[in-house]
């Protein structure tokens, strides 16, 4: 009686052969990745690669998933959560201070190099949003240039991550950002306007001071 691999006609030994040696190879590839990237709730977060981040730091994105992938489930089931919701979950990630400022300045980043149309299609605008506002709570002036290029965006679909990377920027206070503040005064869009006229408040100016500025 034939063993069974001596009963397969050679061919097919081959070729399988070939497909386990792939799968194997697949295999690996895959381990490989998710200890790079690690193996996060929200799929979003599985571009960031988490060997660059400190324990604490992993700490905190593991927080940020936790959050992203909960307002995700939510908004899957017809209902994003409301303010009040988001709110105190956003604390719980402030309140491991410094160690959040590297994860979030890489969620920024990543919505940096993300067409406006990626970001639409995918309905990632409020992760990039919720990241820039931590952002600015945070005083992260080391985020100031990542925010600056998300302040810049231009579009009608695009106002949203402007306005709040604006707010953000307000927040810091940093004087590099004052003159892109000042244009966003005049912004077309009234949700820019109005973050840029806050983010001035808090940098001790008022719009009538931005046009004198300009001028």
């Amino acid at each position: 009686m034939k063993s069974l691999p001596d009963a397969i006609p050679f061919g097919w030994r081959v070729a399988l052969v070939a497909i386990l040696a792939i799968s194997c190879t697949m295999t690996d590839e895959k381990k490989s990745w998710k200890k790079s990237h690690g193996d996060c709730k929200h799929p979003l977060l599985n571009e960031i690669d988490m060997e660059k981040f400190s324990a604490e730091e992993k700490e905190a994105f593991d927080a940020i998933d936790e959050m992203f992938a909960w307002y995700l489930a939510r908004s899957q089931e017809g209902q994003p959560p409301a303010s009040r919701e988001v709110f105190p979950r956003m604390e719980k990630i402030l309140g491991y201070g410094f160690a959040a400022i590297d994860p979030l300045q890489e969620i920024v980043r990543m919505g940096n190099r993300h067409s406006m149309d990626q970001i639409w299609e995918l309905k990632e605008t409020s992760y990039y949003m919720m990241a820039a506002m931590m952002l600015g709570r945070l005083g992260a002036g080391e985020a100031v240039g990542d925010l600056l290029t998300m302040a810049d965006r231009r579009g009608p679909r695009e106002s949203a991550l402007r306005a709040a990377a604006i707010k953000a920027l307000g927040e810091i206070g940093d004087p590099k950002a004052l003159e892109m503040i000042r244009e966003a005064t005049l912004d077309h869009y009234e949700e820019v306007r109005k973050a840029a006229e806050e983010a001035l408040g808090r940098m001790g100016e008022t719009p009538s001071d931005a046009t004198r500025a300009k001028e």
